[in-house]
């Protein structure tokens, strides 16, 4: 039984670390290399929790939502960061075309909301997530 919390807690870690690194070379990009970001960003979602950039526009609130029920909420908020990463970047590519980014954002935000309702612990970087991704859904 110890064994198998050993090997979750190091996967939860793995994804973890992998998605911190995202989130710190998509802070790093220039307009010349962030649709690759995007294309590594997109295959580790698509591989990891079965659905990629595209799904997420088209998906209802309430699937996104039930897709996301199994990952944990630490995985789940770095993933939003990432997308917040993503926005702030994606402006000033032609990648823009590609995906509805208001959308994403909006979907950011109602998985921020989510989050929210099932803790009793304010996080203000959550807040300052969910107001950078309403901020897109304006632009």
């Amino acid at each position: 039984m110890e064994q198998n919390a050993d090997f979750l807690l190091r996967e939860v870690q793995r994804v973890t670390n992998f998605l911190s690194k995202l989130i710190h070379n998509i802070c790093s990009l220039n307009e010349y290399n962030i649709e690759d970001s995007i294309k590594e960003t997109d295959d580790f979602i698509k591989e990891n929790w079965n659905f990629s950039f595209q799904e997420i526009t088209t998906l209802s609130d309430t699937a996104l939502l039930s897709k996301l029920e199994n990952i944990p909420e630490i995985h789940i908020e770095k993933f939003v960061g990432l997308l917040n990463e993503l926005l702030k970047h994606s402006k000033q590519t032609a990648i823009k075309k590609e995906y509805n980014w208001h959308e994403i954002a909006r979907k950011g935000s109602v998985i921020l909301v989510e989050l929210e309702k099932n803790t009793t612990v304010f996080s203000l970087q959550r807040n300052q997530l969910k107001t950078a991704l309403e901020g897109y859904r304006l632009q």
